[in-house]
């Protein structure tokens, strides 16, 4: 069964199983890791089957609205998003849920953010993303259909060419005079199109031996040359008089350098750590795993009220998932921690230690010094993938 939420057009999906012979429940069984507490099942779970994991026992919703907390080995299930919450002891450790699975809600494109080039003010939606992707896409077909009838014009104009050759073999046989100035003039407009060369240097390696006509595009800069009978001479640039796509070795509707600098651009990472009050010093709750393999850039810290007593020292810190199930130690990232001076409200600047980056890696926040009146702290990595 599928139900759709409709406002303004940004439906939410609902698809849940009726629980009888012809449509039961699905028994799942999921391995997670406990982080922030939490773990989120795949689906939402039958709270009449309840969520079963070794070791751990599930206690009432009545029980966890009176207490407000859990005992060292109890769980609490919010069967209405299929979040499973642990005691903070249980931080970091495996387990495996097993529970009849009721169906899935899938939320909208237009309800999915993220950050745009490393910023944290400029936030578009997923629906946002897709569209202007699309429309760039559009755009690319716009530029591809120029193209296309500039080679149909450039073949319009060799068979115009070959008309006129044929013209002055005719005249030829009227006067020798004439027939030589009208293959003159088929000479002079006569344009045989050859396959491109990377660049102008390939011309002699490509056609050692050309004949008058011969016409050649050079790929790294647009231009076309044509034979003469005795050199390449430069006739016209592809990139002036058409509208090819761009890439990284060739210009197009933007030059190749501003084509690189874009897609570098959007290909920076940020993971972004918000500790409003740090409670004490040493390695924080938090942590954030990275997807991807990628390369530290930077490292960013700053707060909204700066200390007064002592320098912040901040020390960020990464392992992967066979170290942190092990608990082996972290490494941390910069050859020297990230301090916030007393009274100042941005970090230092610090050489990056350990830029590598493998997916699945795990990173948190390790104050190694801790003024007790500074406020909303934030920090940031920077990771180019």
């Amino acid at each position: 069964m599928t139900l759709a939420y409709l406002p303004y057009n940004d439906p939410l999906l609902i698809t849940f199983r009726a629980g009888t012979a012809q449509d039961p429940y699905v028994e799942r069984t999921e391995s997670w890791i406990i982080m922030n507490t939490l773990v989120p099942l795949h689906e939402i779970p039958s709270e009449t089957h309840k969520v079963r994991i070794s070791g751990f026992t599930e206690i009432r919703k009545t029980d966890f609205d009176k207490n407000k907390s859990l005992q060292q080995h109890e769980f609490y299930v919010n069967y209405q998003n299929g979040i499973v919450q642990f005691h903070p002891s249980q931080e970091g450790v495996h387990v495996v849920a097993q529970y009849k699975g009721r169906g899935i809600i899938q939320y909208p494109a237009e309800r999915i953010y993220a950050h745009i080039g490393g910023n944290p003010d400029v936030v578009k939606n997923l629906q946002q993303i897709i569209e202007e992707s699309l429309q760039k896409i559009r755009h690319a077909n716009i530029a591809i259909g120029l193209v296309n009838e500039a080679i149909l014009r450039c073949k319009q104009a060799t068979e115009r060419a070959d008309q006129a050759a044929d013209q002055a073999n005719f005249a030829r046989d009227n006067a020798n005079q004439a027939a030589q100035e009208a293959r003159n003039t088929a000479n002079l407009m006569r344009k045989v199109y050859k396959a491109p060369v990377p660049t102008k240097q390939h011309l002699a390696s490509a056609y050692p031996a050309p004949e008058v006509g011969w016409t050649v595009m050079v790929q790294n800069s647009g231009e076309i040359y044509r034979y003469d009978g005795a050199k390449w001479m430069l006739i016209e640039n592809w990139v002036t008089s058409a509208l090819p796509r761009v890439s990284d070795s060739v210009d197009g509707l933007m030059s190749k350098e501003d084509y690189t600098k874009f897609h570098n651009e959007h290909e920076l990472r940020t993971i972004t750590f918000v500790l409003n009050k740090p409670p004490q010093p040493g390695p924080q709750s938090q942590l954030i795993r990275f997807p991807l393999k990628g390369k530290v850039k930077k490292v960013h810290s700053y707060c909204s009220r700066s200390g007064f007593t002592t320098d912040t020292e901040i020390m960020v810190e990464k392992i992967d998932e066979t170290n942190l199930l092990n608990l082996n130690s972290w490494t941390p990232l910069t050859s020297f921690p990230v301090i916030i001076p007393v009274n100042q409200m941005l970090g230092s600047n610090t050489a990056v230690l350990n830029a590598s980056v493998d997916p699945q890696d795990f990173f948190r926040v390790n104050l190694l010094q801790l003024d007790p009146d500074l406020k909303g702290l934030t920090v940031q990595v920077e990771i180019q993938i």
